[in-house]
């Protein structure tokens, strides 16, 4: 009896701790119960000021129409910055206007207005909007959304999205950390990041494999053109597919590629360049490329031996001038082709006269 009861209290304990981990894993961040489109006093705040909010009604839809439930899926995700949003063709007529409002009321320069980090608004798997969040509380129990799905000349789409049911009147604070702002950044990254050396090849040897270079945008806002140069003293040596790069987007996934390659007909030796790619808004990023060049193979030398009729050692015919009995040795030796043969013959008294 005492074990049944003692296995009944820990069945109990588990379930008083699983309980609050079940309920925490449910307000998934970003994540809201609720949406509902509102009108709002007024409709681009300043840092800091109250926001009036009236009229809860069933949020605007991606057209413009409005939706038949304000409770749902709503989730907001970030995309990227107001930067990216123009490089992929995404920024609407209405998100320009939003933007360009947001970063009035905020004060924020020209120059900062593309780092602004922009938001979609779905519900389940159906887009709603792209925005800007204005205002949130520090426990994510609220936002206060911009969406592009209504006219920005008309203030944008205003969507309160709430972990909690809401009804009358709602007052909310504008405050920075709700546009989730950062810094303007731009940077390149090269693959590969180290020198690179080319297989070597032979004299006479054909086209060689290229190398391929894949640059990436690891910064917060597009890169601009970018030059694509070769520099060093054999910078002749090598050639590159592309010259230019028109512009990377931020989203790291999207990159660009060039290729690199060694010329055909350089003679033996080691060849070394430095590719470059830089542009106005990065700093330059460098890797060094190197080829070698081996000789090709060199002739055997041939030697020739040329043995004069020894059986009469007596005979002066065989050498008129001093009667010698001599042995000619002819080497041809073959260097290359650039060389000539060359010729040399030496001679060594008679064997008598070498016995004497």
């Amino acid at each position: 009896m005492k074990k049944k009861i003692l296995s009944i209290l820990l069945c109990l304990c588990m379930v008083a701790v699983l309980l609050p981990t079940t309920a925490l894993a449910d307000e998934t961040p970003g994540s809201y119960g609720y949406a509902y489109d509102v009108d709002r006093d007024d409709a681009y705040p300043r840092v800091g000021t109250t926001i009036t909010l009236t009229g809860l009604d069933f949020p605007l839809m991606s057209d413009g129409s409005r939706g038949d439930h304000k409770d749902g899926n709503w989730t907001l995700t970030k995309v990227g910055t107001y930067s990216y949003m123009k490089s992929v063709g995404k920024n609407t007529n209405n998100l320009d206007g939003i933007v360009d409002n947001v970063a009035g009321a905020y004060g924020i320069s020209s120059d900062k207005k593309d780092t602004i980090v922009i938001h979609e608004l779905k519900n389940g798997d159906t887009h709603i909007a792209y925005g800007v969040i204005i205002a949130t509380d520090q426990e994510g129990s609220y936002v206060l959304f911009l969406g592009d799905s209504w006219p920005s000349t008309l203030g944008g789409a205003g969507y309160l999205l709430s972990k909690e049911e809401k009804t009358g009147t709602v007052t909310v604070t504008a405050e920075m950390i709700a546009t989730d702002f950062v810094e303007q950044t731009a940077s390149i990254a090269l693959d590969p990041a180290e020198d690179y050396t080319f297989p070597a090849a032979t004299e006479g040897y054909g086209e060689q494999t290229p190398l391929t270079v894949t640059v990436t945008n690891t910064g917060t806002v597009d890169t601009g053109l970018l030059n694509i140069t070769l520099s060093g003293n054999n910078a002749n040596c090598f050639t590159v597919d592309k010259t230019v790069i028109e512009n990377i987007g931020t989203d790291s996934n999207i990159g660009a590629s060039f290729k690199v390659k060694p010329i055909t007909g350089l003679a033996a030796g080691t060849y070394t360049a430095t590719v470059t790619v830089d542009g106005t808004k990065v700093d330059p990023q460098e890797i060094e490329v190197s080829f070698t060049v081996n000789p090709a193979s060199q002739s055997t030398p041939v030697v020739i031996i040329v043995p004069d009729d020894t059986t009469n050692t007596t005979d002066p015919a065989k050498n008129p001038e001093t009667g010698d009995n001599s042995t000619h040795l002819l080497w041809a030796v073959m260097a290359s082709s650039a060389l000539c043969a060359a010729a040399l013959l030496f001679s060594s008294r008679r064997r008598g006269e070498e016995m004497q």
